[in-house]
């Protein structure tokens, strides 16, 4: 049976060169030219993939992102001419699993559709995961994952309620036995519970900055980010 595919996209002449494009590779294609109509198609009848614009008349792509995560995990792919790195974070985080920048071409998209529908068959108990309370990291595709939401850049805000832990093959470094030893003396700030035998900790609360009792040079922070 030929896969569906649901296009999303509000240029017809995009949308129709897509689509002819697919149906050539043997795939059958729904358009849907605006949020609205492409929510009313998935409703109907979920596609086996999404190919979503963002900037859309009714609703825009970022919704029907939003919509189409609350129903399952169907495939996205986002097609946007906004290549804008803090874009193409918001829409991954947001749960699309791929994201391509126009104009592009017609083999790229197709190779990222047959790689992004290769992952999605893979059932979930083959992979192999780390997971820990509510974070996961995929072995596979080194993914990781937090509260359900991947997350693709290096660093990650932690919230109140989140357990931070030390990996087991690390909890052996010299470094760590210094610091479980020196905690026992020294106070816990409020906003903190650890567990020292345990290495590991949790935010209660996000701390102001004089509750933390700490020399931070912001300005180190900022340039590091800005690279």
């Amino acid at each position: 049976m030929a896969r569906n595919i649901l296009v999303v996209e509000d240029d017809h002449n995009i949308s129709d060169l897509i689509r002819m494009y697919l149906e050539k590779e043997g795939f059958e294609v729904r358009i849907a030219y605006d949020g609205g109509k492409a929510v009313e198609e998935y409703d109907a009848k979920a596609p086996d993939m999404v190919l979503l614009d963002i900037m859309l008349p009714v609703m825009d792509g970022w919704a029907v992102c939003a919509h189409i995560r609350e129903k399952g995990k169907t495939p996205i792919i986002m097609l946007t001419a906004k290549g804008d790195v803090t874009d193409r974070i918001t829409g991954l985080e947001m749960g699309a699993d791929d994201y391509l920048v126009k104009p592009f071409e017609m083999k790229e998209l197709m190779a990222r559709i047959n790689a992004v529908l290769r992952r999605s068959e893979i059932p979930d108990d083959t992979r192999k995961r780390l997971v820990y309370d509510k974070l996961v990291i995929d072995l596979d595709s080194y993914e990781l994952v937090v509260d359900g939401k991947k997350v693709d850049i290096a660093s990650f805000l932690v919230k109140p309620g989140q357990v931070i832990t030390v990996k087991e093959r690390s909890r052996d470094m010299q470094n760590l036995k210094d610091l479980r030893e020196q905690g026992a003396s020294k106070p816990i700030p409020k906003w903190l519970e650890l567990n020292a035998d345990g290495l590991t900790g949790k935010i209660v609360a996000m701390p102001q900055r004089d509750d933390i009792d700490l020399t931070v040079e912001e300005h180190l922070i900022v340039e590091f980010y800005s690279r």
